[in-house]
């Protein structure tokens, strides 16, 4: 029998790592925090602590934590409804605006896991509505005490630049979200999803008033900077326009110019879904060609022929700074330092040979499930971090999508912040999971 994945290192740690992740991505921090707090110093440290117990011990924790994985995933399903309501909280500020009826709403969505645990369902449903409850009340609270004077703010910044004369219908635009957003809060939780919407079309109004107040000042005061202007703007409609194989002419309102742009691009997106279900269908006859193939095949040959291809994988970015780590499972591509600039979740263009690399991996393991985890170190709001690296992690989606027709989903997604860092050089890490079916 050939040896499946000769190279694979697997390790308790590692093991660790994956089913703490696990943990986290199912709101495990979230719902029992005293079980994060348990389980993340062995992680610290590249795992030193980790290494000091004794192999029975390990697997005892390692038995523990996976059927915390297993309680949290249940858990999480049970408080699901209330996640939206919390995130709309948080979107409002309301860990720093509202704090005090933020964290009574945290502590009563804890109580409803751990109610639900212990097999109360009725006691969890009842903490599950005061937590609802507490967070709209924090959303509005939070909508009140920072971005209501935020957005009041912005208004008299435009006013004081003449935007009574220069952007009346943003103005009166904005006054008109300010005074509904006013009364929404006035009225209390029954119209909390139209107050969040309201809330974020008035942040978005009062930023672009202001912004163009100021832009029609500095092109009022001096008309070579409004020629200026204009010039490069049609620069960008002409490049634009020619990225989606139109030719606009520029002696025309910008309107029909648009609006020709708007239907090239149209056009364009048809054809790359015409060419993105053909190859999906390429895909699916690929993959019964496969299963026809693997019913022909004995177990020992059905490794020997995935060892190739991790072993091609191995090749694929031999020289790089990655590591290939496999079992019977899946195959992990854990790829260091990846240089995101601070606060941003756009890719680096340095990044970009790496992942190309990953693409052609994908390649070799098409149509299987596909997990992104991005982890980073932070020194400061974990939340924030943790948010980030989720957006990081889904930028690499996108990257990869681009390239290829692979639907959404098929990935999932998670992003970690660890407070001392995923490795000594305290740098981002992208850990790639082709999960073998």
């Amino acid at each position: 029998m050939v040896p499946l994945l000769v190279f694979a290192q697997s390790s308790s740690f590692a093991k660790l790592g994956d089913l703490f992740i696990e943990f986290r991505a199912s709101r495990g921090k979230l719902l029992f925090p005293e079980v994060y707090q348990k389980f993340q110093p062995y992680l610290k440290d590249e795992g030193h602590r980790w290494q000091r117990l004794s192999p029975e011990d390990q697997q005892k924790l390692l038995r523990e934590l996976s059927q915390w994985v297993k309680r949290c995933r249940k858990a999480e399903a049970f408080v699901e409804p209330v996640l939206s309501v919390r995130e709309a909280a948080l979107q409002a500020g309301a860990e720093d605006f509202a704090e005090e009826l933020f964290t009574r709403a945290e502590t009563s969505l804890q109580k409803a896991a751990s109610w639900l645990d212990r097999g109360r369902r009725k006691k969890a449903q009842e903490a599950l509505q005061q937590a609802q409850s507490l967070y709209q009340q924090a959303e509005r609270e939070a909508i009140r005490n920072n971005l209501l004077g935020q957005a009041q703010i912005l208004i008299q910044e435009s006013i004081d630049l003449d935007a009574s004369k220069f952007t009346p219908r943003s103005l009166a635009l904005t006054r008109q979200l300010l005074q509904e957003v006013e009364r929404l809060i006035q009225q209390g939780p029954a119209n909390n999803t139209e107050l969040s919407l309201k809330n974020e079309q008035l942040a978005e109004a009062a930023q672009h008033l202001l912004f163009l107040t100021q832009l029609l000042n500095r092109l009022y005061e001096t008309p070579e900077n409004a020629e200026a202007y204009f010039l490069e703007l049609e620069e960008r409609i002409k490049e634009l326009g020619e990225s989606a194989g139109y030719s606009p002419l520029l002696t025309r309102d910008y309107g029909v110019i648009l609006q020709e742009i708007t239907q090239a691009v149209q056009n364009l997106n048809q054809t790359i879904q015409q060419l993105r279900n053909r190859v999906q269908e390429l895909q699916q006859e690929n993959y019964r060609l496969m299963q026809r193939l693997q019913r022909h095949q004995t177990r020992e040959e059905q490794l020997a022929r995935i060892q190739k291809k991790i072993e091609v994988v191995q090749q694929i970015f031999r020289g790089g700074d990655a590591q290939i780590l496999a079992d019977t499972s899946r195959i992990r591509i854990r790829i260091n330092g990846i240089a995101f600039a601070p606060g941003s979740a756009t890719i680096p263009t340095e990044a970009y040979p790496t992942l190309n690399r990953l693409t052609r991996a994908i390649l070799e393991f098409p149509l299987q499930m596909y997990r992104i985890e991005v982890i980073q170190p932070t020194a400061g709001n974990l939340k924030y971090s943790e948010n980030l690296a989720r957006l990081r992690a889904k930028a690499v989606q996108t990257y990869l999508q681009a390239t290829l027709p692979i639907p959404d989903d098929r990935f999932e997604i998670v992003g970690q912040a660890i407070e001392d860092g995923p490795n000594p050089r305290n740098k981002i890490v992208l850990q790639f999971h082709i999960l073998l079916k």
